[in-house]
């Protein structure tokens, strides 16, 4: 599942993962069981009062697609219409950002719609929705989906049954060595600060955690920064003797230009869960969480193997922390009902 991509003076591991699109104003992505989102609103609006579209839907024949759609930062005030090119149509919003009326129908119209707009019941605008990119982008789902050629196509439909559609492939798992109920070995207060000082920490304030990762293996979370709205930390790997050194975590994108061997080692808003064996991070793009990324891993005996992964780069306005999904495992399962 990994590639090596040599970074700078760093060699990282870099997970092979599905890459999400843009298409004008729509955003989308589908991980590797062809579970899709996508997300539309105006960027360069200047009116105030543009609105998010979310999509989503499952990679199987027979699932339809979600539509939710509501005020950048908000929820609808009450319930509304949806008008297309100057014309009111029979799809609807309700009071939680639900549609009203066939999903697929409402798709197909906007992808071939040149305007559209969100009217109250006297008929007045109050907002506007995003369509620039809107067929290609669904076009873009209907092939990551297989389902070009089908009748359960959004846009690219053809005679074919959905039944024709391939099957989806294996949840990975990753496998994990025995678990260990001894007690983590822990790191001195020297040693901290070597790691501190080595990884350029500043201003951190939350604590140093230190966990047990199997028979000879710790993991510790040293502070090093704190930012607007989030702190980070460096992630180490501990030996039964307390030596110590920077833990190799696959990560889902290759690192910036200029990143250094601590980079491929932080991990914003970190956790662990000794529950499920998870670790887990929670990054901000800003302090609205409508765009930013979030991600988890599994110790292998040997690396921290991505387990899951969703991302959003473009802040729109969209629902806190509901980032496009681009990978998951049997470790950590995207739960959607069909």
């Amino acid at each position: 599942m990994s590639i090596i991509a040599i970074l700078g003076a760093a060699s990282t591991l870099v997970a092979d993962i599905p890459q999400p699109a843009t298409f004008r104003d729509w955003t989308v992505s589908c991980d590797n069981m062809r579970y899709c989102e996508a997300q539309a609103a105006q960027i360069d609006s200047s009116a105030g009062d543009e609105w998010v579209v979310r999509i989503a839907r499952n990679g199987t024949p027979s699932s339809s697609p979600t539509v939710s759609l509501f005020p950048a930062f908000d929820v609808p005030a009450s319930a509304t219409r949806i008008r297309f090119d100057g014309r009111v149509s029979d799809f609807a919003i309700d009071t939680i950002g639900n549609l009203v009326g066939d999903p697929a129908l409402f798709l197909k119209t906007m992808a071939q719609a040149r305007q559209a707009d969100i009217v109250d019941a006297d008929q007045k605008v109050v907002g506007s929705l995003a369509v620039d990119g809107a067929a290609a982008a669904l076009r873009w789902i209907d092939d990551r989906q297989k389902r070009v050629g089908t009748v359960s196509a959004l846009i690219a439909r053809g005679p074919k049954p959905a039944s024709a559609m391939p099957a989806l492939p294996d949840l990975p798992e990753i496998k994990t060595p025995a678990r260990s109920t001894a007690a983590p070995t822990k790191l001195a207060s020297a040693q901290i600060d070597r790691i501190k000082s080595q990884a350029d920490c500043f201003d951190a304030y939350h604590e140093d955690e230190f966990f047990r990762l199997d028979d000879t293996h710790t993991l510790g979370l040293i502070a090093c920064g704190t930012g607007a709205y989030q702190g980070f930390s460096v992630a180490v790997l501990i030996d039964e003797h307390g030596a110590w050194s920077r833990a190799p975590i696959e990560q889902a994108r290759p690192l910036w230009e200029g990143a250094n061997a601590w980079d491929a080692a932080s991990i914003t808003t970190a956790s662990y869960g000794e529950e499920n064996f998870l670790l887990s991070s929670f990054a901000k793009g800003r302090g609205l969480t409508d765009c930013g990324m979030s991600a988890s891993w599994v110790w292998d005996g040997e690396v921290f193997r991505l387990a899951s992964y969703s991302a959003l780069d473009e802040c729109r306005g969209g629902p806190p922390g509901e980032w496009l999904p681009q990978w998951q495992t049997k470790n950590d399962p995207r739960l959607i009902a069909e």
